[in-house]
């Protein structure tokens, strides 16, 4: 199995989003960060793991 910049952690990319995520966090000068490969990745963890019935989210389709 190859990895490639659209390869998911599923696809074995653990090891390189973890150092990408660690570097992202460093030039940030923040205490971690996480990276997703697309949105569907990023609704369904974010979303569903950040935010309860209560909390409104905005989201703007216009945004690239």
């Amino acid at each position: 199995m190859a990895l490639h910049s659209s390869a998911s952690r599923i696809a074995d990319g653990k090891l390189v989003h973890g150092e990408l995520e660690r570097a992202l966090a460093r030039c940030l000068g923040t205490e971690d960060c996480v990276i997703f490969v697309d949105e569907d990745a990023t609704n369904v963890t974010t979303i569903g793991h950040l935010f309860f019935e209560r909390d409104l989210i905005v989201y703007d389709s216009l945004l690239p």
